[in-house]
């Protein structure tokens, strides 16, 4: 009569045993697909820099939303440069319009009002922003940036 009390008794603990290892899983599942739901926020850097970054100007609060990696100027002639710049919204992508100003050594530019490029910016993505003198004795360069219009 005694063994059928032992049965029981094990089977008891083996059913709590399992209901505690299946809780511990679903919690574990749940924690994995809340954290895939919101990823990590990605490392902040400072806003554009304008002692950094004198030649670029960052119109209408855009400079809040951009940053400038690196500058890559290619003396030419004609002078070109490569501006690597990425947008910091982490889910905002963003429409924007630069330009190039080209100066020769007087200071001169070698364009009054040059042309506006359009450039899609996906969220925490680089970009490349590019512009080249037409004039081989243009020596230094401003860079315009504002939202799309």
């Amino acid at each position: 009569m005694t063994e059928p009390t032992v049965v029981l008794v094990q089977e008891r603990t083996m059913f709590r045993h399992g209901t505690s290892i299946r809780l511990i899983a679903v919690c574990a599942a749940l924690s994995v697909l809340w954290g895939c739901k919101h990823p990590p926020a990605a490392a902040k850097t400072d806003p554009l820099n304008v002692q950094k970054y004198p030649q670029i100007s960052a119109l209408e609060k855009l400079d809040r939303a951009i940053v400038i990696s690196k500058v890559i100027e290619d003396k030419g002639p004609p002078l070109a440069v490569t501006v690597v710049c990425r947008n910091i919204g982490d889910d905002q992508e963003r429409h924007v319009q630069y330009r190039f100003f080209f100066f020769d050594e007087a200071g001169k530019p070698e364009e009054a009002d040059p042309d506006w490029q359009y450039v899609h910016m996906p969220a925490r993505t680089y970009v490349y922003l590019r512009g080249n003198a037409l004039d081989a004795n243009c020596v230094d360069w401003k860079l315009e940036i504002r939202p799309a219009r």
